[in-house]
């Protein structure tokens, strides 16, 4: 299983559609990426900073967010896709 990102023309704004999943990740200044993981259209609530100091860092934690959101809220979903 791999995320597919999309960015825009300069990279600094990414979305990545994920089955009912939609992670977002922008460059909010030079210092920070804002990052932010929906699902159905509603934002998963963390008890994380949505700010991270790289853009990798932003995507990871999307990532994360996703995946452990599928693993308990979602394990029909979560079984697809780790097979």
């Amino acid at each position: 299983m791999k995320f597919k990102w999309e960015s825009d023309e300069d990279g600094q704004d990414l979305t990545c559609k994920f089955y009912d999943y939609t992670l977002r990740v922008e460059q909010m200044d030079k210092k920070y990426w804002w990052w932010r993981v929906y699902y159905k259209n509603k934002t998963i609530e963390t008890p994380l900073n949505e700010y991270a100091a790289r853009k990798w860092q932003a995507i990871g934690f999307t990532e994360g967010i996703c995946l452990m959101h599928v693993k308990f809220h979602c394990p029909e979903l979560w079984i697809k896709i780790i097979d």
